[in-house]
C-alpha cells in the first residue's frame, strides 16, 4: 500500500514536470510565431537618452543620470552617435576632475564595438564583455530578444549608419510577447 502511494506521488511530480516543460515550449513557439515578421525597427521606441559628447562629466551626471537614475547615456555629435558613457566609466575619474573631462573623451566609441554574426544570421555590435549593445533596424525581432535574454541585457540601441533611431527595452518586449 505504501509503495503504491509513493509511486503515485512520483507519477504526479513527473506529470507536473512534463506539463510545465510542454507549456514553456508552447509559449516559446507562440512567441516565435508572433514575432516572425517583426524587426528591430518594429520593436524600438524612438525615445532614448542622448547628450552632446562635449558635455562635462559633471553636467552629464547632473542633467542626465542623477535625475533619471539612468546607468548610461548615448553621446552624440550632431546626429551621429559618438559612443556610450556609463556611470561605471564616470566613477573611474575623481570628482575633482569632472568639470575638466568631456563625456566623449571617456565614452566607449561606437567604432570600438566589433561586429559579429547573430543567431539569426545578420549582424549585431558587441562590446568587449560580449554583450550586444547595438543592432540594425532590420535585425529580426526574435534574434534580438534571444540575445538580450541570453546575455542578460536590459536594452539595446537601434543604429543605422551611425545615427541613433531608438532603443529596445526588454521589459517592453515582455509585454508584447
Amino acid at each position: 500500500m505504501r509503495g503504491a502511494l509513493v509511486q503515485g506521488v512520483w507519477l504526479v511530480i513527473l506529470g507536473l514536470f512534463l506539463y510545465t516543460m510542454a507549456s514553456a515550449s508552447h509559449r516559446q513557439f507562440l512567441r516565435k510565431e508572433k514575432l516572425f515578421s517583426y524587426t528591430a525597427r518594429d520593436l524600438m521606441i524612438p525615445e532614448c537618452p542622448v547628450a552632446p559628447g562635449v558635455m562635462s562629466l559633471r553636467q552629464l551626471m547632473k542633467e542626465h543620470m542623477w535625475p533619471s537614475g539612468r546607468e548610461s547615456v548615448v553621446l552624440t555629435s550632431g546626429e551621429k552617435v559618438e559612443g556610450l558613457i556609463t556611470r561605471r566609466l564616470i566613477r573611474r575619474v575623481p570628482r575633482s576632475q569632472w568639470d575638466q573631462v568631456s563625456g566623449s573623451s571617456l565614452a566607449v566609441p561606437l567604432e570600438m564595438f566589433s561586429v559579429e554574426s547573430s543567431p539569426v544570421g545578420s549582424s549585431m555590435k558587441w562590446n568587449s564583455r560580449g554583450k550586444a549593445v547595438a543592432v540594425g533596424p532590420g535585425e529580426p525581432a526574435e534574434g534580438v530578444i534571444e540575445v538580450m535574454e541570453s546575455k542578460g541585457l536590459k536594452q539595446v540601441l537601434v543604429i543605422q549608419e551611425g545615427i541613433l533611431l531608438g532603443t529596445i527595452r526588454l521589459e517592453r518586449l515582455r509585454d508584447i510577447t
